[in-house]
């Protein structure tokens, strides 16, 4: 979708191309996510970290990191046009988790989003990055990305957390 649309001339908006990358992340990570941070968090460092132009979104340093508006919006998007459900898992001894999942249509197009993805020279790199962004434990890519991203950390009500975490984990191994 993403090579496929640029070669047939076809200029998409940012919000679709946006929504595909969420597709993709949903679908890499097994189909759902638990929580809009991952989605934030990973997007970010696919910006960030492997190509600048493959994200159109801004992100602003936020309560909890790398923050962007565009990245709202298309959740939302997303979850109106059915291609994503939300619901709300009960937290525990924590607060309630926001649970982000594809419905069927959603995996059908994610999956068409990541055939495109591969064709890239720079599949490596984003499947790297996707494999960060969902699979590890969400305090070791907050770490990733404070670590490398200090300047996101600054307004970040966890920034203390992270860094102790940082210090005592093996983070980076991943």
């Amino acid at each position: 979708m993403l090579q496929a649309d640029r070669a047939a001339g076809v200029e998409r908006s940012r919000l679709e191309v946006l929504k595909d990358l969420i597709l993709a992340m949903l679908e890499y990570a097994g189909g759902q996510v638990k929580g809009k941070t991952r989605i934030h968090k990973g997007l970010f460092i696919l910006k960030e970290d492997v190509d600048p132009d493959l994200v159109p979104a801004d992100f602003e340093p936020s309560h909890y990191g790398p923050w962007s508006r565009e990245v709202e919006e298309a959740i939302k998007e997303l979850v109106k046009e059915g291609l994503v459900e939300r619901h709300v898992e009960p937290g525990g001894d924590e607060s309630p988790a926001e649970v982000y999942e594809l419905t069927p249509a959603g995996r059908q197009r994610a999956r068409r989003v990541i055939e495109e993805l591969q064709k890239r020279g720079d599949w490596k790199e984003i499947e790297a990055m996707l494999k960060l962004a969902t699979r590890a434990p969400l305090m070791s890519l907050l770490a990733f990305v404070y670590m490398f991203h200090p300047e996101y950390a600054e307004r970040s009500r966890i920034r203390d957390k992270v860094r102790r975490y940082a210090r005592r984990s093996t983070f980076f191994l991943l």
